[in-house]
């Protein structure tokens, strides 16, 4: 199982706090593990980490716990994300269940809690 607490340590801070709007700066270290094996030669990040960091990042704002995500109600990958690229993760409460994320020009995805 993958520690994104430990493995994101140090490498994303919020930038901005507001009550329905929170903005991380991340930066992904290429040791992380998602990068190990998608693709060799070009690491990437998949699709299940982008879910995954993104369900930590609500995590760290409201403490809800990332295990209790119910529904992904859509991911759009808009390019490929690699390692060591400095971007900013928006978090957009719809409502108390609801939360779209924003990453960059990279990915969007709405979750249900």
């Amino acid at each position: 199982m993958i520690q994104l607490e430990k493995e994101l340590q140090n490498h994303f801070s919020l930038l901005s706090a507001q009550p329905q709007e929170q903005v991380f700066e991340l930066n992904l270290p290429k040791n992380l593990t998602y990068f190990q094996g998608h693709f060799p030669g070009f690491p990437v990040l998949p699709a299940v980490a982008f879910v995954d960091i993104s369900a930590f990042l609500i995590f760290t704002v409201t403490q809800k716990k990332p295990e209790s995500l119910k529904k992904i109600k859509y991911l759009k990958m808009k390019k490929p994300l690699a390692s060591m690229v400095k971007i900013q993760v928006q978090l957009i409460h719809r409502n108390e269940n609801h939360i779209e994320v924003n990453w960059q020009d990279f990915a969007s995805l709405s979750i249900e809690y």
